[in-house]
């Protein structure tokens, strides 16, 4: 009884100090003069709006910061994807080895195997190292690679391929240093079952790979892209570092190793922050890192790409300090005008503060705007405020802006990398297989083998040349440095000149140049408009029936010139034809997807063509083909009939 009558006394204790404090408060704001209270209670209402723009901000600033998270990881994810698809075919490349001979270690006869070895080398440029024919237990038959002697050395002493010889499965082995070279390399291993018995196994077919080379290096060295702190490295389920873009031969653990350890045993993606660690694993300097981890679907490995914390979200610090000074000045205003404005009629003071409570609820489109008869400091303070909403409306639609423009920067990117990796990859690989193979003192070459090889790297080089040729047209039409050299031109023989190049490609098209008599010489650069020629009539080549004609045509008209070429393909869907002279964009469908292209060559052609003050555009019927015209200015007196 004595403990509920104490509590009782302490309830009704505080609330009479609870109802002293009130009327203590409302006597204090009866007190004060109307612009004083005007004061109040503008002060409250921008204290609100400054409360909301404050958590806006914060949104903002954390979306920012989760955006910088998901690019890193996506660019990891990328790299990953990139080494899975090389171990895919590498993999496949030794499949289909495995089925074009029988891999029989007792054979008396290993020309089918030798063949099929030299195939698999050539096609996978990642097996630097070699490709082996082993026996079951390791022993090297055959090889194939750089080195000729490596059929006399026995990796059956390596633990590490041991591991996976033991399973009886497609595999890949640990990482391991070799002792000669001191270089980090692992074994891509597919077994030869018995064509009787398919649980006996009686070879297998190895690749040793160099993870130390090019090919995976490469893929890694974005990371140092990301910023002067970035990193990337290959690391196994161990934690150990494979490959590392800050020292190579390293087979131990890294700086991140708990991190690594963890998520290469859960076999998870993640990007986290993560303490600095020493060598050895025990010593922590105070530096955060933002590491991204992707699991590798080939290897029981992970890519890791990432950089100091700092530098990261440098972008967003800087955000948050300008969103930060922004706010302060413009408090510090409206805080000046408010205490000018409090003297002010009641009426404009709460317009304004209904105002200021509209902007508090997210309403940035509604303007402020008072009686012109107002003068003074009302005037002021409405025009500050409709300033303010302004301001955060532009600066509103600026984030957009920024966050429109970074989302499309990044599928650009991604574009690019996709096809820029891919149109140099296939190339390069013929060239270094072929010229691998040509290059070989053990195996003689055929002259007419010999020709047909040097033949395809010819081509394949040409293919890299035209790449880098508009790639760099690309670059100069972007910085508006693209310069033609005009001379008079007779644009009907270049035409024909294109038509005969083009027979020479294919043997499936009919081909017709249709120029009118009168067609005139026209001021131009004759490499430029055989360049725009050419591109059209190739672009034709690739996307038109089979036994379809290609049909270049010229005319004059009022002051121009036009010429068109004409196919008779599948034409493009009308919403896209605006597209295609975008650069990296490509039609998507079955057939555009048959052929390797980059998305440059109408971009290009548009380009030398505005370089001429001429205009370039399409136009297709689905189903019945695709007209491409350009003009070009005609000032000149129209050519002889011996030049046309």
């Amino acid at each position: 009884m004595w403990a509920l009558s104490s509590s009782s006394d302490g309830n009704k204790l505080s609330d009479r100090l609870s109802n002293k404090l009130s009327k203590a408060a409302g006597e204090s704001y009866r007190k004060l003069s109307l612009a004083q209270k005007l004061g109040l209670v503008v002060g409250l209402c921008y204290a609100v709006l400054f409360a909301v723009s404050g958590l806006l901000t914060l949104q903002v600033l954390g979306e920012s910061k989760e955006q910088v998270l998901r690019e890193r990881l996506l660019v990891t994810e990328m790299a990953a994807a990139e080494i899975d698809l090389v171990m895919a075919e590498a993999f496949r490349h030794l499949e289909v080895a495995r089925a074009s001979a029988s891999f029989d270690p007792t054979s008396a006869d290993h020309s089918a195997e030798r063949h099929a070895l030299m195939h698999a080398y050539i096609g996978v440029g990642a097996f630097s190292l070699g490709v082996y024919f082993l026996d079951a237990t390791g022993r090297v038959v055959l090889a194939e690679g750089p080195d000729p002697a490596g059929e006399r050395i026995d990796i059956s002493s390596r633990e590490e391929i041991q591991r996976v010889l033991q399973t009886g499965h497609v595999g890949v082995s640990p990482p391991f240093i070799d002792a000669g070279t001191g270089r980090t390399m692992a074994a891509v291993l597919v077994p030869v079952n018995d064509s009787d018995d398919d649980r006996r196994v009686v070879s297998y077919l190895a690749g040793i790979v160099d993870l130390d080379g090019s090919w995976v290096r490469g893929i890694i060295q974005q990371a140092t892209k990301l910023g002067e702190t970035g990193h990337g490295e290959i690391v196994d389920e161990r934690g150990r570092v494979v490959v590392s873009t800050d020292h190579p031969g390293y087979l131990g653990p890294g700086e991140h190793f708990e991190f690594y350890y963890r998520l290469g045993r859960q076999r998870r993606t993640s990007v986290e922050e993560v303490p600095y660690e020493s060598a050895d694993g025990s010593a922590e300097r105070p530096i955060q890192h933002v590491m991204a981890y992707v699991p590798l679907a080939a290897a029981p490995w992970g890519v890791a790409l990432g950089g100091d914390r700092e530098e990261t979200f440098a972008p967003v610090t800087r955000l948050r300090n300008t969103v930060l000074l922004f706010g302060s000045l413009t408090l510090c205003v409206t805080l000046l005008v408010v205490l000018v404005g409090t003297r002010r009629m009641v009426i404009p003071i709460r317009y304004l503060t209904d105002s200021a409570r509209r902007i508090s609820t997210g309403d940035l489109r509604s303007p402020i705007s008072i009686d012109e008869k107002e003068t003074g400091e009302i005037r002021v303070l409405a025009e500050t405020m409709e300033e303010m909403r302004a301001g955060l409306e532009d600066s509103l639609s600026e984030l957009t802006r920024r966050g429109e423009a970074l989302a499309e920067l990044d599928r650009l990117k991604s574009e690019f990398i996709s096809s820029v990796s891919h149109e140099l990859r296939t190339p390069l690989g013929f060239i270094i297989g072929y010229v691998t193979t040509l290059l070989r003192a053990d195996v003689p070459t055929p002259e007419p083998t010999r020709k047909e090889f040097l033949e395809i790297i010819r081509e394949e080089a040409e293919k890299l040349q035209e790449l880098v040729d508009n790639l760099l047209d690309t670059s100069r039409l972007h910085a508006g440095s693209l310069g033609v050299e005009k001379e008079p031109v007779n644009v009907p023989a270049i035409a024909r000149f294109v038509i005969e190049r083009a027979r020479t490609r294919t043997d499936k098209h009919v081909f017709a140049v249709d120029f009118a008599p009168d067609f005139p010489v026209v001021p131009a650069d004759p490499r430029r408009i055989e360049q725009v020629l050419y591109n059209l009539v190739d672009n034709a080549v690739k996307y038109a029936h089979a036994g379809g004609q290609i049909t270049l045509i010229g005319k004059p008209v009022d002051g121009l010139v036009t010429i068109a070429v004409h196919d008779e393909g599948e034409g493009i869907p009308t919403d896209e034809l605006s597209k295609v002279f975008e650069p990296f964009y490509r039609v998507n469908n079955a057939q555009t997807r048959r052929v390797h292209g980059n998305g440059l060559g109408l971009f290009i052609c548009r380009g030398i063509v505005e370089a001429h003050d001429g205009y370039l555009w399409a136009e297709s019927s689905p189903g019945r083909g695709t007209a491409v015209t350009f003009t070009l200015p005609n000032k000149q007196e129209p050519a002889s009939s011996e030049m046309s």
